[in-house]
């Protein structure tokens, strides 16, 4: 039995969920392009797989419920907590949640998931745009940075909104992640995203890259996974990885630097 999911770990376990989101959209995957039910291909920065349902959750420590509190809408949408003792079993329930109308708590350190039926609250005493500006680095939305931040859609502007707000008077480390169904890049998958109190902490997404030698998340496919972590300033990122992994499951990462220098 594998150990279960803890604040150290948790990222991992997500990007792990959305490889499965990958497996199931490369079904509809032709000439390096994810595909909808009809065939067309999938806009990026507009247009929402449609293979996989997306997650939004909110973690920290046993006081997560109650930090929480505050922000949720509807109080009788709070549903019982559920164990999940293993990263699979975190991954699984994730995968059998088909509600986007929802939020999932995490509690790092009992292993327990809380659904929260219904978004929080998108109040806050500064302007969303301007949060938003700040929070996210220019080419989130799109590869090329052609399209502005603001256009952000509701969920991840929550999330942003929620994990500044939970962290306001001091940084307690409550952080939002938010695995997105609208597409980034070419290929037509979300990316993953988590947030703390200065916006954007971490980012993942997926690339078709047929001319890239590694290391692949999907040497078949010619799929690779980028990794990027900011610190306060989103102008430009703290530090990029390629993600594989090893023969065993875990998850590995080499710097873009040390793989580019390495394939010269």
């Amino acid at each position: 039995m594998t150990k279960g999911v803890t604040k150290e770990n948790i990222f991992e376990a997500v990007i792990k969920y959305h490889f499965l989101n990958l497996e199931d959209s490369l079904r509809y995957f032709d000439n390096g392009k994810v595909r909808n039910f009809q065939g067309e291909v999938l806009i990026e920065g507009i247009s929402e797989n449609p293979h996989y349902s997306g997650a939004y959750l909110v973690y920290d420590g046993d006081t997560i419920l109650d930090k929480v509190s505050q922000r949720i809408v509807r109080k009788n949408g709070i549903k019982e907590s559920e164990t999940v003792p293993t990263i699979e079993a975190f991954v699984d329930r994730l995968r059998d949640e088909n509600d986007s109308d929802s939020v999932f708590l995490y509690n790092t350190e009992k292993q327990k998931i809380t659904k929260v039926k219904g978004e929080f609250s998108n109040y806050c005493h500064e302007d969303l745009e301007s949060l938003l500006e700040n929070a996210l680095p220019k080419n989130f939305l799109s590869a090329d940075g052609s399209m502005p931040v603001y256009e952000v859609g509701t969920k991840t502007a929550n999330a942003a909104l929620t994990a500044r707000v939970l962290n306001q008077r001091q940084d307690y480390g409550v952080k939002t992640l938010v695995v997105k169904k609208t597409a980034y890049g070419e290929l037509g998958m979300g990316k993953i995203a988590e947030f703390g109190k200065h916006g954007l902490t971490r980012e993942f997404f997926f690339e078709y890259a047929p001319q890239h030698r590694g290391p692949f998340i999907d040497e078949k496919n010619k799929i690779i996974g980028v990794l990027r972590e900011y610190g306060p300033s989103k102008a430009k990122p703290l530090s990029e990885s390629y993600v594989s992994f090893a023969p065993q499951g875990e998850i590995r990462y080499v710097p873009t630097s040390v793989a580019l220098k390495k394939a010269a």
